[in-house]
C-alpha cells in the first residue's frame, strides 16, 4: 500500500507529497475501483502528484493550472504515467471553461484556487459528469471555511472522508449513472 507515495518520497523528499492526495492514496485507490472510472478531469496540477495517482490508477488524466510546473513532468516520467496526463496551462478562468466545455470525463477533482468564488466555479465547470472530488475539506480552518461551506450546501448530501485538517469530499449529482452503482454508494455511506 501507499506504492506511489513511498517511490516519491525516496525520488524528491517528504515535501514533495505536501497539498496532494498522495495521503489518500489507499482511500482514493478503493474509490476509483469501485467507480469503475476511466477519466478524471483534475483542476489545479501544482507538482503533479494527485495526477500521478490518478494515472496510476489507469485513469487518463486532463490536468489544468495557471502556473506551469516542470517537476510535474518530471515526477510523470519517473513514475511512467506522462502517457495517460494530458497537462494544459491556461491564461485564465474563461480558457479554462472553454477548454472544460468540449471534453468528455466521468470524474472532477478540485483542487485550484480555494477561494469560494473560484471553487464555484470550477464546481460550475465540471459538475456535468456527476462525480466530483473536493481537495482540502477543511471546515475548521478559516481560510478553507467558506470552500467547506459551500461543499456542505451541495445537495444531494456529500461524503467526507480523511483525518481533521486531511479531509476530502465527495459529491455525486442525483441523477449520476453512479447513483445506481451500489457497492460505491455503501462504501461511501458507511464512511470508507
Amino acid at each position: 500500500m501507499d506504492k506511489i507515495k513511498s517511490l516519491l518520497t525516496m525520488r524528491f523528499g517528504k515535501e514533495i507529497r505536501t497539498h496532494s492526495m498522495i495521503h489518500h492514496e489507499e482511500l482514493m485507490t478503493k474509490l476509483i475501483k469501485l467507480a469503475k472510472v476511466q477519466s478524471i478531469v483534475e483542476i489545479g496540477t501544482l507538482h503533479g502528484v494527485s495526477a500521478a495517482l490518478f494515472a496510476s490508477l489507469g485513469l487518463k488524466v486532463a490536468t489544468f493550472d495557471i502556473v506551469a510546473s516542470p517537476l510535474a513532468e518530471e515526477i510523470w516520467k519517473y513514475l511512467d504515467v506522462s502517457s495517460l496526463i494530458d497537462y494544459s496551462i491556461c491564461r485564465d478562468d474563461e480558457e479554462k471553461k472553454e477548454i472544460l466545455s468540449g471534453r468528455s470525463f466521468d470524474v472532477a477533482f478540485i483542487d485550484g484556487d480555494h477561494h469560494l468564488d473560484k471553487a464555484r466555479f470550477d464546481f460550475d465547470c465540471v459538475k456535468r459528469c456527476g462525480f466530483v472530488i473536493f481537495h482540502d475539506y477543511k471546515p475548521h480552518a478559516p481560510h478553507f471555511k467558506p470552500l467547506a461551506d459551500f461543499i456542505d450546501s451541495l445537495t444531494p448530501q456529500r461524503y467526507i472522508f480523511g483525518e481533521p485538517g486531511s479531509q476530502f469530499a465527495v459529491w455525486i449529482a442525483e441523477d449520476s449513472n453512479q447513483r445506481e452503482n451500489l457497492d460505491l454508494l455503501e462504501w461511501l455511506k458507511a464512511g470508507a
